[in-house]
């Protein structure tokens, strides 16, 4: 029997298609540290960018907003104008001024105090008046979409540059930085080359920029478990014919930001089907499980004949209600089961095979339709369907353009080999 299942069954018993990989992995940090910026070129890149460390210039401003009523902009224009003439004869009352005058609510009633503004936090002609101000200086009429402004400038902090040595770890970090990026930038460019030029080895590569070779074994054409540079595109470079054949190094490709590989296969193994004799242990739970599997069924299938002749509720669980959305653990097979019984034929008993081998006798005893369905509920499944159709018709206009263009699918093992000069196509 086990070698009647074995011959029967060879597929799920073959070892899949492996290649033993070499890569050399490339990035800022592989090449080591680049020689620390100087003094003099930390304090010179300071100098140049001395805006990028500091506070722009900040103004403390309160206003006055006359706003015009009934459309008349030429009376509230004289209104502001003659409230600054009196004010700058008086500045002590400008914030009495504001809490009587201004129809700015945020502000009126603190005098008309706006508080600390920087550039590009106010519309423009009010922001081009504030910084033309001089300290305790009151502005003229200031005409914005929201009426007209009287403009007081309380106090002005002008931009100040932070210390050089404040910011010289900061500098370092960037200049360095710049300095790694520019590295890695040279260096890919002769990795690229290298590995291409060189290409039935990466030993030069490896000397060349002090790489240590990695070695993975068991890689399929699915991947490999716990590597990261051996990304997809790389794993169809090493499956390509010249790489795979011919023992060549792939391209160096871009795995990751700043990161770049070059692989080579070491040993191939071709798929093949394992001996009887090396899988007798697994054919022979194989064979159980589906000689079990199968007599679970007769037995239940049995249970539920009886059940047809003699309808009882005798050992059978406790009742529980379920339903789609609240299955109650139970699995989706079965759940769809107990729910295709009409109801008026219930009660009815149902057998169900379930996966692993397991068959479920269930007494379908009442059916009940949900009450109300909540908005919101109703909503989110629209939308879903929505989508699952919008998903569909993608699906059947690819469909249809393969077939009207006589498109071809091709298997991995009929990939065209990609050229190392010319980088392959994502």
């Amino acid at each position: 029997a086990m070698r009647a299942f074995y011959e029967k069954n060879k597929a799920r018993f073959e070892t899949p298609e492996t290649i033993k990989v070499e890569f050399l992995v490339l990035t800022p940090e592989a090449l080591g540290g680049a020689t620390a910026p100087t003094e003099a070129e930390l304090r010179a890149f300071y100098d140049q960018n001395k805006a990028r460390f500091g506070a722009d210039e900040q103004r403390r401003v309160s206003h006055i907003l006359i706003a015009p009523e009934g459309g008349d902009k030429a009376a509230a224009k004289a209104r502001a104008a003659e409230l600054a003439t009196r004010l700058r004869a008086n500045p002590a009352e400008f914030a009495k001024a504001a809490q009587q005058y201004s129809k700015d609510p945020g502000s009126a009633a603190n005098g008309g105090d706006l508080g600390v503004v920087g550039r590009g936090t106010m519309v423009k002609p009010f922001e081009d008046a504030v910084f033309t101000l001089k300290a305790d200086e009151i502005s003229d009429p200031v005409e914005t979409e929201f009426g007209y402004h009287v403009i007081r400038l309380t106090e002005l902090r002008p931009a100040q540059a932070k210390p050089f040595d404040e910011v010289k770890a900061e500098i370092t970090r960037e200049l360095a930085a710049q300095a790694g990026a520019k590295r890695f930038a040279e260096a890919a460019d002769q990795f690229t080359n290298t590995v291409y030029e060189q290409s039935d080895s990466l030993a030069p590569a490896a000397d060349k920029f002090k790489l240590k070779p990695q070695v993975v074994d068991g890689v399929t054409r699915q991947g490999a478990a716990g590597s990261k540079e051996l990304t997809p595109r790389l794993i169809e470079a090493l499956f390509a014919e010249e790489a795979l054949r011919g023992k060549r190094n792939t391209q160096a490709i871009e795995v990751a930001p700043n990161t770049l590989v070059s692989a080579r296969v070491l040993e191939h193994r071709a798929a093949a089907v394992r001996s009887f004799d090396e899988v007798k242990p697994q054919v022979e739970a194989a064979l159980r499980r589906e000689e079990a599997s199968r007599l679970a069924k007769a037995a239940g299938e049995a249970r539920l004949a009886e059940l047809a002749k003699s309808p009882t509720d005798a050992g059978f669980g406790p009742v529980v209600a379920i339903s789609r959305s609240n299955p109650q653990g139970r699995p989706p097979v079965l759940v769809n089961a107990v729910m295709r019984p009409a109801s008026d034929k219930l009660p009815a008993t149902i057998g169900t095979e379930l996966p692993g081998g397991f068959y479920v006798v269930s007494r379908v005893l009442s059916s009940k339709m949900p009450g109300a369905v909540n908005e919101q509920a109703r909503q989110e499944q629209s939308r879903a369907l929505e989508q699952i159709t919008a998903n569909a018709d993608d699906l059947a206009y690819v469909s249809g353009v393969k077939q009207r263009q006589k498109v071809v699918v091709l298997k991995p093992d009929y990939q065209t080999p990609a050229s190392p000069a010319v980088p392959a196509a994502k």
